[in-house]
């Protein structure tokens, strides 16, 4: 029976912790009724990779609605996103959220003393506030009980808070504070309430520049109740914080009330807020509290588990993953994950490329070649040429590939636009317009006032007739026999009639009319995509190792790095005057935060110095190790000179052995060991064509574009956690 339903989803595949993201559908299965094709009825459903590598439910499933905001605990999981009309089928996308750059508070919640989410609350109960907070972690937060009026009155300014606690935010994003609701009882029965039989609070959580949060309306039925009718106030103003999300906001209605107290009289320049209802009644049984002993962690109500062990390649699941190496899975889920893009979508593009080979040779003796097939401007574009890329391996034309998907990855909404990134980046954007002409071999040639072919037109006429695997206008013939071009029969099991034509008439160069258009793009790269995912890895050979006994002994605080090496086990591509090796020693870097939690890593990096193997000695191999990285990690660039040819044009980072410790770093007494760029430009510090990796002085390579990468990570990173410092550096096998 052919499938029904959603064949594919695109989205944010890094969405930002506290942010809501919105997930689309792009692609039907062809034998779904248009009828049927309702967006309205498609299920969204949430899954969690779990401990054992499999994805379970999190029981988040929404009709209708794809929109879902990931909290500050979904941090370090991997989840998978999932839209269909009839049952889950395992596909849809891959998602890793990331850490927020900008404090903010997402929501607060009332809740039960058994931790069960609290809409009825007793009078003779406690009450527990937790605030869910985005890059706020150890900051201090201002709980206030507050006492609230009717609504659509005003409020007195005589009105103050009934109670105040402070509390921090824990490294799962969430601070906690209780309340005693007798204590409101006891503090405000006496004042009264416009409704005889309700007191009404608010419990409000506030973050100011210089701290707070709500949630809506608590209402508290009162034995005691009081008749009291306030007098008309015109609430204050409270001032927001420039830049900040309060300052996009509209009033709260606290603010909109004016309720003040001696806390927030002392704060100026609110930061950030929210709010959710609540109801107290004098009629419900009071809660009882959970026993003691150790609770699970909770993200938008679900359980999380410890960190599983899987490989980072393994996680993703991707599509012809077992085409290619682990490294190569790898590299792609980075370009990805900088890209802000589902990995699949380059594996489906790369495989469409390269005939599924995903060869870095592919097309070698034409004018196209490797993963993406590169042609003479679009190798230039990226500081390469066709001949330097041929000589690549699968890994370095990987570093070529995202530099050139970079320039257009802001317009990628559809997985057709991914591929027109590749095929025709000028059209990128294109791909919701079904009947756009990509390619039309009739569209008319254009020379520059130099008599030389202008690209757009060559690609615009050429490319029809260069890209058969579009042809799918006409009708679809089975089991036919035709006569090629070149006299030759041939029975092929299914044949459009455009592709008929195309064979009989020439092939490459045929010059009879013919047009792409975008649907059939995307019908080829569907096809591609769908049949990826019946070459999936099934063998894992890097399971990912647990880092406990490798990440250096850090102090409170602190960011770390480890860089573990590895040798290829292949002769040494770089050429310098130094000796050859039979074994490169190259090594891969990974960052990680004061919550201990992978943040960015570097998948190559070369640890070879020009004196050798002998790492006790100076400008030799780097040693193994812990150091320290230095107070002010990063040591800035050069526009020119010899620093710049040395170390490349971005800042490098700074680091020492640590004295007394027992280990090579130490022992070698050597010192000035960096980690930089460099190499990789010529003497006008332009890119070279076909860049290597060159041995150092004692240092540490990594590529240009990864040296950038690296400072600008630390400067966002410190930016928004000006506190955490620079931790240890530690070399391991």
């Amino acid at each position: 029976m052919s499938k029904k339903g959603v064949s594919m989803i695109s989205g944010n595949i890094s969405p930002i912790v506290g942010e809501k993201q919105t997930y689309h559908i792009v692609g039907w299965y062809p034998d779904t009724p248009k009828e049927e094709r309702d967006p309205g009825n498609v299920t969204w459903e949430l899954f969690r990779k779990r401990s054992n590598g499999k994805f379970s439910t999190t029981n988040i499933k929404k009709k209708g609605d794809s929109s879902f905001t990931f909290g500050e605990a979904s941090l370090g999981n991997t989840y998978r996103l999932e839209g269909y009309l009839h049952r889950p089928e395992g596909g849809g996308i891959i998602i890793t959220p990331k850490p927020s750059k900008i404090p903010q508070i997402n929501k607060v919640g009332l809740f039960y003393v058994d931790d069960t989410r609290g809409s009825m609350f007793s009078f003779m109960e406690k009450l527990r506030a937790r605030a869910y907070c985005c890059n706020m972690f150890n900051k201090e937060l201002v709980f206030t009980l507050w006492e609230d009026d009717a609504i659509g009155s005003g409020h007195h300014k005589s009105n103050k808070a009934i109670d105040s606690q402070k509390a921090k935010v824990n490294k799962n994003g969430i601070a906690v504070a209780e309340f005693m609701l007798t204590k409101a009882l006891t503090k405000k029965a006496m004042q009264g309430e416009v409704d005889s039989k309700q007191l009404e609070f608010y419990v409000t959580v506030e973050y100011y520049k210089s701290k707070k949060h709500a949630t809506e309306n608590v209402e508290i039925d009162n034995p005691y109740a009081q008749y009291y009718k306030p007098k008309p106030y015109e609430p204050p103003v409270t001032p927001k914080a420039k830049g900040s999300p309060a300052e996009q906001k509209p009033k709260s209605r606290k603010e909109e009330r004016g309720i003040l107290d001696a806390v927030t009289d002392q704060l100026t320049d609110l930061w950030d807020w929210q709010e959710s209802k609540g109801t107290i009644t004098k009629d419900k049984t009071p809660t009882v509290r959970k026993p003691e002993g150790r609770s699970v962690v909770v993200v938008k109500g679900q359980e999380t588990s410890k960190k599983n062990n899987i490989c980072i390649c393994q996680s993703y699941d991707l599509i012809w993953g077992q085409k290619v190496s682990c490294e190569f899975r790898k590299k792609v889920v980075e370009i990805a994950n900088t890209l802000g893009k589902d990995p699949n979508l380059l594996m489906a593009g790369m495989a469409l490329e390269t005939g599924r080979t995903f060869s870095p040779t592919a097309g070698a003796g034409t004018s196209y070649v490797g993963l993406i097939q590169f042609g003479d401007l679009a190798a230039e574009s990226v500081g390469t040429t066709i001949s330097a890329l041929l000589k690549m391996t699968d890994i370095q034309q990987l570093h070529y590939v995202e530099k050139y998907l970079q320039k257009k990855k802001d317009k990628i909404n559809t997985l057709t636009d991914f591929y027109l990134s590749i095929l025709m980046p000028i059209d990128v954007g294109k791909g919701n317009q079904p009947n756009y002409t990509v390619f039309d071999n009739k569209y008319p040639l254009e020379y520059s006032k130099k008599g030389i072919l202008t690209d757009l037109s060559k690609s615009r006429h050429y490319g029809y007739r260069q890209n058969p695997a579009f042809f799918f206008e006409g009708e679809l013939h089975k089991k036919i026999k035709i006569k090629r071009s070149d006299g030759k029969y041939q029975v092929f099991k299914e044949l459009h009639d455009e592709k008929k034509v195309w064979y009989e008439n020439g092939e490459k160069k045929y010059e009879g009319e013919g047009k792409t258009y975008i649907w059939e793009i995307e019908k080829s790269i569907s096809k591609f995509y769908e049949d990826g995912k019946n070459h999936k890895a099934k063998v894992f050979e890097c399971q990912k190792e647990s880092k406990q006994d490798t990440l250096p002994s850090t102090e409170k605080d602190t960011w770390n790095v480890i860089i573990t090496e590895h040798y290829t086990g292949k002769m040494c591509t770089h050429i310098e005057m130094t000796p050859i090796r039979n074994n490169c020693r190259r090594g891969k870097i990974e960052v990680y935060d004061h919550n201990g939690k992978i943040v960015f890593t570097i998948s190559d990096c070369l640890l070879e110095g020009i004196a050798g193997e002998d790492r006790m000695i100076k400008d030799s191999d780097a040693p193994f190790g812990t150091y320290k990285i230095s107070a002010s990690p990063f040591i800035m660039g050069s526009l020119s000179g010899d620093k710049r040819t040395s170390y490349g044009p971005n800042p490098r980072l700074s680091f020492e052995p640590i004295l007394g410790h027992d280990d090579e770093a130490a022992k070698s007494g050597r010192s000035l060991i960096r980690i930089h760029g460099g190499r990789q430009e010529t003497k006008k510090f332009q890119p070279r064509p076909n860049p290597v990796l060159l041995r150092t002085h004692g240092c540490i390579r990594i590529w240009d574009a990864d040296a950038k990468r690296f400072y600008e990570w630390w400067r966002d990173y410190h930016k928004s956690n000006p506190e955490i410092r620079p931790g240890k550096l530690k070399i391991i096998k």
